[in-house]
């Protein structure tokens, strides 16, 4: 709204969700990342000019997190380089002239679109990444049923309930596993997961009862409470704390 009105203009700055896939480690990765860094020099216009002149313009971009991977700047604190430059046993110095010199030998010779190879539109890697991926889809489809179905055993269930139950299992006061101040306390996480579970309240109607926790910091601790069970566990945690 702000930069509609700054620029006397309407309707969305960004819409629709932004594009992204899973992509398997190694050449795959490096090849995307290096297809990407090439982009401010890539087409008719950007790509005019020797390869030296395209090389200083590509080192001179600033709108780019090329120069902190390629060792000509120091990088960017929130971009995350390991996976793309790591290499046993070489110095992260050694990484980045190697990384450069992958990415500006895409200066001299047309390099292939990673894009091109990206299949069900959301993945780019070889047959065994795939077929990874296959049995771990098949094992997530069986996990959200047996979800489901807790879910909808937990749906008669009052959030009272809840806490007062968790409150006894843990041997906790309920006035403590609902004070906002409280912080890592596993009962607490555990009532908010549960909670959120039986599908009774929102995230943020959770965050109210818990002392006015925001929605999201919600969402960050059910996340981690479910991530430390797994399916087995909580059945049995859900069956013994509510008795469902």
């Amino acid at each position: 709204m702000y930069f509609n009105r700054r620029h006397r203009l309407s309707g969305h700055l960004l819409q629709g969700r932004y594009k992204s896939f899973l992509v398997q480690e190694g050449d795959y990765l490096l090849g995307l990342s290096r297809y990407v860094h090439l982009n401010p020099v890539r087409g008719v216009r950007l790509g005019r000019g020797s390869p030296a002149e395209r090389r200083k313009r590509l080192r001179g971009f600033k709108w780019s997190s090329y120069r902190g991977y390629a060792g000509l700047s120091a990088p960017f604190p929130f971009v995350e380089e390991a996976m793309v430059l790591d290499e046993p046993r070489a110095p992260r110095r050694a990484e980045r002239l190697r990384y450069r010199r992958f990415v500006e030998e895409g200066l001299l010779r047309e390099i292939e679109n990673p894009f091109e190879a990206v299949r069900w539109q959301a993945v780019l890697g070889d047959e065994s990444f795939m077929q990874k991926l296959r049995d771990r889809l098949k094992g997530l489809h069986k996990q959200r049923r047996e979800i489901t179905s807790l879910r909808k055993a937990m749906s008669s269930v009052d959030p009272e309930k809840v806490l007062e139950r968790v409150a006894r299992k843990y041997q906790v006061d309920r006035k403590r596993l609902v004070a906002r101040e409280e912080r890592g306390l596993h009962a607490k996480n555990v009532a908010m997961w549960m909670i959120w579970e039986s599908g009774t309240k929102s995230l943020r109607e959770i965050g109210e009862l818990f002392g006015g926790l925001d929605y999201a910091a919600v969402a960050q601790r059910i996340r981690r409470t479910r991530s430390s069970h797994n399916t087995v566990a909580a059945r049995k945690l859900i069956a013994t704390t509510l008795n469902v």
